[in-house]
Protein backbone atom coordinates (compact mmCIF):
# COMPACT_ATOMS: atom_id res chain seq x y z
CA UNK A 1 0.00 0.00 0.00
CA UNK A 2 1.26 3.43 -0.80
CA UNK A 3 -0.20 6.60 0.68
CA UNK A 4 -0.06 9.54 -1.54
CA UNK A 5 -0.21 13.02 -0.39
CA UNK A 6 -1.36 15.07 -3.70
CA UNK A 7 -3.28 17.81 -2.26
CA UNK A 8 -6.10 16.81 -5.08
CA UNK A 9 -9.42 17.71 -3.30
CA UNK A 10 -10.57 13.78 -4.33
CA UNK A 11 -8.00 11.70 -3.08
CA UNK A 12 -7.25 10.32 -6.24
CA UNK A 13 -5.01 7.54 -6.24
CA UNK A 14 -3.93 8.12 -10.19
CA UNK A 15 -1.17 10.59 -8.78
CA UNK A 16 0.06 7.80 -6.10
CA UNK A 17 -0.05 4.70 -8.98
CA UNK A 18 2.27 7.19 -11.38
CA UNK A 19 4.45 8.77 -8.22
CA UNK A 20 5.63 4.97 -6.94
CA UNK A 21 6.00 3.93 -11.05
CA UNK A 22 7.57 6.58 -11.60
CA UNK A 23 10.16 6.16 -8.29
CA UNK A 24 10.36 2.22 -9.12
CA UNK A 25 11.36 2.81 -12.65
CA UNK A 26 13.84 5.12 -11.69
CA UNK A 27 15.45 2.48 -9.77
CA UNK A 28 15.21 -0.46 -12.90
CA UNK A 29 16.77 1.95 -14.86
CA UNK A 30 19.91 3.23 -12.74
CA UNK A 31 20.56 -0.33 -11.84
CA UNK A 32 20.50 -1.39 -15.71
CA UNK A 33 22.78 1.55 -16.60
CA UNK A 34 25.04 0.54 -13.91
CA UNK A 35 27.13 -2.71 -13.29
CA UNK A 36 28.84 -1.49 -10.02
CA UNK A 37 25.50 0.04 -8.56
CA UNK A 38 25.81 0.08 -4.70
CA UNK A 39 23.36 0.11 -1.78
CA UNK A 40 24.31 3.53 -1.51
CA UNK A 41 23.70 4.56 -4.80
CA UNK A 42 19.69 2.99 -4.22
CA UNK A 43 19.43 4.35 -0.98
CA UNK A 44 20.30 7.71 -2.37
CA UNK A 45 17.28 7.65 -4.42
CA UNK A 46 14.70 6.43 -1.60
CA UNK A 47 16.07 9.66 0.25
CA UNK A 48 15.28 11.68 -3.25
CA UNK A 49 12.15 10.28 -3.35
CA UNK A 50 11.46 11.03 -0.01
CA UNK A 51 10.10 6.97 0.69
CA UNK A 52 9.37 6.14 4.23
CA UNK A 53 7.44 4.08 6.10
CA UNK A 54 3.92 4.89 7.84
CA UNK A 55 2.58 3.95 10.94
CA UNK A 56 -0.65 4.94 10.74
CA UNK A 57 -2.84 1.44 11.63
CA UNK A 58 -1.73 -2.78 11.25
CA UNK A 59 -1.88 -1.88 7.51
CA UNK A 60 1.63 -2.16 5.76
CA UNK A 61 2.36 1.74 4.11
CA UNK A 62 4.61 3.54 2.94
CA UNK A 63 5.03 7.48 1.69
CA UNK A 64 6.64 8.46 -1.48
CA UNK A 65 6.78 12.14 -2.53
CA UNK A 66 8.12 13.36 -6.30
CA UNK A 67 11.71 14.97 -5.78
CA UNK A 68 11.64 18.65 -5.75
CA UNK A 69 13.06 18.90 -9.58
CA UNK A 70 10.45 16.53 -10.96
CA UNK A 71 9.13 18.07 -13.86
CA UNK A 72 5.80 19.21 -13.17
CA UNK A 73 4.07 17.60 -16.68
CA UNK A 74 4.95 14.16 -16.03
CA UNK A 75 2.86 13.69 -12.44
Amino acid sequence: MVDWTTGDPEADRAYMFRAYRAFLNEIKEYCLDKDDATSNDILDIFIKWKVHDLDVDDFPRIQIDYPEDYPEALK
